[in-house]
């Protein structure tokens, strides 16, 4: 189950808003620039997500290894692999919301919210149900800043709330007791 959810932090949740080997680089910036009309605009973040790629990349192959013979866990070089991936990856995390944010104020006109739902169907349409909703069930806080967040995101009707407590997180139930949150997305007392 630590495998799982390694998995889970190291490539859907890192990948940010990605599918599994399909990067939001290739998808998601070049709509974004497309849409303000504005070439290049993305490209830093572009450009910080293949700094990262290969490592993390790596580092998902290591959990696959991982899946096959859990005890040849070797803290070692998990550490390794992902001390390879994580300083791009902050560097990139820091970058990109000043970027959104600033594509917001820069080109008002710009559809973000249609364009996040399309990105986020076919996320949807390319991912275990079983093992995504509870990811990001698991990770959110909606209590975080006063809640103010709570009813935008993760933008999902309540019967998905409910499927994801009692059926879709049942499947990788030991991985999500490592996260940072519930079933029903009140953050944990510390570990």
């Amino acid at each position: 189950m630590f495998t799982t959810r390694a998995k889970s932090c190291g490539v859907s949740s890192i990948r940010g808003h990605t599918a599994p080997n399909c990067h939001s680089d290739y998808r998601y910036f070049p709509e974004l620039e497309h849409a303000s009309g504005n070439a290049g605009l993305m490209k830093a973040n572009v450009e910080q997500h293949e700094a990262f790629h290969a490592p993390l990349d790596a580092f998902h192959q290591y959990l696959e290894e991982l899946k096959k013979d859990p005890t040849s866990l070797d803290a070692t070089k998990f550490i390794s692999l992902i001390d390879a991936f994580a300083p791009a990856l902050i560097v990139h995390l820091n970058d990109e919301i000043p970027t959104l944010l600033e594509l917001g104020r820069r080109f008002p006109n710009v559809p973000i919210k249609q364009l996040d739902e399309a990105h986020a169907k076919k996320i949807l349409a390319s991912v275990s149900k079983t093992f995504f909703i509870p990811l990001v069930f698991n990770c959110h806080d909606r209590a975080y800043e006063g809640g103010k967040f709570s009813d935008i995101f993760p933008p999902t009707p309540p019967m998905v709330g409910f499927l994801n407590k009692w059926v879709f997180s049942q499947w990788y139930k030991g991985a999500w007791r490592f996260s940072s949150s519930t079933n029903d997305m009140e953050l944990k007392p510390s570990m």
